[in-house]
């Protein structure tokens, strides 16, 4: 019998539902599920707190038993019902961590020229990129296992080079979870007719996995499985060998099962990128990396691995980096040609508002502007009449008279769509402020004033308490999709260079 134990601070998650349930807008904003009262009142006796219907509550929690109990009496009574139920474990400590995985954030790179400030690592379509800065650290402390190439992006006489980044090494292939059955496991591979030599080790387990001799030591979860709710897990966290991590500061990981081919960049592969300890530090320290961004992986010793050794079992080699050394050669030649070639422009950066209104101003009076000002659209002046226009920074209420009300524009070159209106000002009500593990400026508060939008739902907003104010303010463009930043600004000026920068590319066109 194979005993297990979830690890301190795992978290069991419920998906409990009322059997019909009924939605409501709640205060602050959101659509909810409005639970049925003895549903309402189960939740509130255990002190539940609820993201949309998700629960969590400790796997050491010493009443989870009596919950599970409760909620299937509940079920008999077609009051309420457990949609799903999965353990969660907890990531690894990052001070004791060995390896960390790198992220982007939640904004996609889209050029140098409008790169967030201060960030200095990205993801643009299939790309990981770095600022010119992270490559000077990373070469300022002799740095191995990565590589950089350009990106043969149009050049700007103003605006630092960024480079596509991918490391040479791998991490390895890390463990399955001790629970996956991995006869069982590697049979549904072999189904499916994925490429073993791709096999990496799995960390979620779901219940017709689990292997045959599992035994739980937690009262909780074994209460859970004797009810057998619908779609169950385990989701563990992903786990490497000491004794075969690369000899390198970085490596790479996060292949999948098929082969690479039209996968990211122009049908080049996409890989994660990782670092070990001293390289995170040297990153925080300058400035390149921040702490939530940097994920910790867990790192055992071979006599701890509890499961199969992948690194040691897997016939075949692990799938290649990015770019082979050959493929890396050609494609600089081909980039660096191609940026030869290119024409070296300076971009419009207006850096305090003062400047913004002049620049506004000259332009519609010498008749070089693109775009017609919204200040005498009865549309615009009811904006400003409205109880936020106040509340907007001071910049903006000086020039937002002076931009265009609105306008689209599709940028075949750059496979680009931007759209700009005017809005009239409002708080956000409508994305939901995610309850994920990113820092509160990485994503979307009831503080945000929106002061334009997309003609597609996206929103440029303002937050409230931001430093700047009530003078001047940082802007960033809001997904409504992905509840992620697509753009940001340090100020309204900058804001306003970007807004005039894509009248004149859209009337070039």
């Amino acid at each position: 019998m194979f005993t297990w134990t979830a690890p301190p601070r795992s978290k069991v998650v419920l998906a409990i539902e009322s059997f019909e349930p009924k939605y409501i807008r709640s205060p602050d904003g959101p659509v909810v599920e409005a639970p049925s009262p003895p549903l309402g009142e189960l939740m509130e006796r255990y002190g539940l707190k609820r993201s949309n219907t998700f629960a969590r509550l400790p796997v050491a929690d010493p009443r989870g038993p009596s919950l599970v109990k409760e909620i299937s009496a509940l079920q008999e009574e077609r009051v309420a019902r457990l949609r799903s139920a999965w353990v969660e474990e907890p990531d690894p400590q990052f001070d004791l961590a060995d390896w960390y995985e790198l992220h982007s954030g939640t904004s996609e790179w889209k050029s140098a020229k409008r790169a967030r400030p201060g960030q200095h690592y990205g993801w643009r379509d299939g790309q990981q990129v770095c600022s010119r800065r992270f490559v000077e650290v990373v070469r300022e402390h002799g740095l191995t296992g990565l590589e950089f190439l350009p990106l043969g992006d149009k050049p700007y006489a103003d605006v630092d080079p960024w480079f596509e980044v991918y490391a040479t090494q791998p991490i390895g292939r890390g463990l399955d979870l001790p629970l996956l059955d991995s006869v069982k496991h590697t049979a549904k591979l072999i189904s499916g007719k994925f490429e073993l030599t791709r096999r990496w080790g799995e960390p979620i387990v779901w219940q017709s996995f689990i292997r045959e001799d599992a035994h739980f030591a937690d009262p909780f979860i074994r209460s859970l499985l004797a009810v057998s709710p619908p779609y169950f897990r385990i989701a563990g966290k992903r786990r490497f060998v000491r004794e075969h991590l690369p000899m390198t500061n970085f490596a790479y990981t996060g292949w999948g099962f098929n082969r690479d081919k039209g996968y990211g960049f122009e049908g080049r592969p996409i890989r994660a990128l990782c670092c070990d300890r001293s390289t995170c530090d040297i990153l925080m320290r300058a400035g390149l990396m921040k702490k939530s961004l940097l994920v910790p992986l867990n790192v055992v010793d071979s006599s701890q691995a509890q499961a199969e050794i992948l690194d040691l079992t897997i016939e075949g080699p692990i799938p290649p980096p990015v770019y082979l050394p050959d493929e890396a050669a050609r494609e600089r030649s081909r980039r660096e040609a191609l940026i030869a070639h290119q024409t070296v422009e300076s971009s419009l950066t207006l850096r305090t508002f003062a400047e913004a209104s002049e620049h506004l101003k000259n332009r519609l009076s010498n008749g070089t502007a693109s775009w017609s000002p919204a200040a005498d659209d009865p549309e615009f002046v009811a904006m400003t009449k409205t109880r936020l226009w106040k509340r907007t920074p001071r910049a903006w209420q000086q020039v937002a008279g002076l931009l265009p009300l609105e306008f689209e524009f599709h940028d075949h070159a750059n496979s680009e769509l931007i759209g700009f209106a005017l809005a009239e000002p409002r708080w956000n009500d409508w994305l939901s402020d995610s309850e994920d593990d990113r820092d509160a400026d990485e994503r979307p508060s009831q503080k945000d004033l929106v002061i334009a939008r997309t003609m597609w739902g996206d929103w440029y907003c303002v937050r409230k308490g931001d430093p700047l104010l009530p003078d001047d303010a940082r802007v960033r463009h809001w997904d409504h999709e992905t509840l992620s930043v697509s753009e940001e600004w340090p100020n309204i000026a900058a804001f306003v260079s970007s807004v005039i920068d894509w009248c004149d590319r859209a009337k070039q066109a």
